[in-house]
């Protein structure tokens, strides 16, 4: 009976040794798979980013043509004025003007600020919201204001025309006619 028994042991043992080689031959092949798949992925990546980039029509887009502006124009009131003042002992000018602007687009632009043709301070845009964000569709009143130094006129009863853009988001710029700043000295 010791011989069957140890026969036993000996069969059983070869089996076990059998079933955990062919785990280990299984285990074996899956990481060389794997690594042959990191390694041709990355070098299809590569070519296919490469292939879509040059040959490819699709080119990503930003939109050009994002709010509308209007100067806003109120009777009896003034709307776009400058005056003089100072920082410090240095004379500066400020200018300030209303605008009505329209997002015609479907997604919220955001204004990130102002510039006027003559100078290249950027300005400062007021909304009645904190985020300076347009929703799409909607209309709002826009305060700008430039405060330039040294300041680019000296008489005070003279008026200040200019061109005033607004800047979105994507670095647009849009420019409105020529606007009259009427100085605060005037009558």
């Amino acid at each position: 009976m010791d011989t069957v028994f140890s026969d036993m042991l000996i069969f059983a043992s070869k089996a076990i040794a059998v079933v955990f080689d062919k785990i280990i031959y299984i285990g074996s092949l899956l990481s060389a798979i794997g690594a042959i798949w990191l390694w041709t992925s990355g070098i299809f990546k590569k070519f296919f980013k490469f292939f879509l980039c040059k040959f490819s029509s699709y080119k990503p887009s930003l939109p050009k043509q994002t709010i509308s502006v209007t100067p806003a124009v109120a009777i009896g009131m003034r709307n776009f004025f400058w005056h003089l003042g100072s920082q410090g002992d240095q004379p500066g000018m400020d200018i300030r003007g209303e605008f009505i602007v329209t997002n015609i687009t479907n997604q919220p632009i955001k204004l990130i600020g102002a510039k006027i043709k003559k100078s290249k301070v950027m300005g400062t845009i007021l909304i009645s919201r904190d985020d300076n964000i347009l929703l799409p569709g909607l209309a709002m009143n826009i305060d700008v204001m430039f405060w330039i130094i040294p300041p680019l006129l000296k008489d005070k009863k003279e008026s200040f025309i200019d061109k005033v853009a607004l800047v979105d988001q994507y670095g647009n710029s849009h420019w409105t006619d020529k606007i009259e700043f009427k100085s605060t000295a005037c009558p």
